[in-house]
């Protein structure tokens, strides 16, 4: 699996929310410009969409005259657990302990967000 950059994972989180059905580059744009309010050029969306296809995320499929439909092929939850190891390998030398403590450490959570994080923990550790 590729790393993919801000920009594909924006594309990526709309085709993942899109769930089963399958987004066009209008669409794709239409998505992106109701998120942030700005225009896309289609041949830029086309780029980066080949980029996803070559890096094995994307599916083009041909349907309907001339008109493309992309499918996701690397899931979300696939996809966050190979990015969330790159990082914690990279950054942390593999040590959860270490992500966890800087986590803690910053100060930017709150008592409820700790909470849930040991409620998480903690399920992980039943059969």
């Amino acid at each position: 699996m590729h790393q993919i950059s801000p920009q594909e994972a924006e594309i990526m989180k709309i085709i993942w929310g899109a769930g089963d059905e399958k987004l066009t580059t209008r669409d794709i744009e239409a998505h992106l410009a109701a998120i942030d309010g700005k225009n896309r050029n289609i041949s830029s969306l086309m780029t980066v969409l080949a980029r996803l296809v070559d890096k094995g995320f994307l599916d083009p499929v041909k349907k309907f005259r001339q008109s493309i439909y992309y499918e996701a092929i690397v899931q979300e939850a696939e996809y966050k657990a190979y990015a969330t190891k790159l990082f914690i390998d990279g950054i942390h030398s593999g040590k959860l302990s270490s992500f966890v403590s800087t986590l803690l450490d910053s100060g930017q959570y709150t008592q409820h967000d700790i909470d849930e994080m040991r409620n998480t923990l903690n399920q992980s550790r039943q059969p």
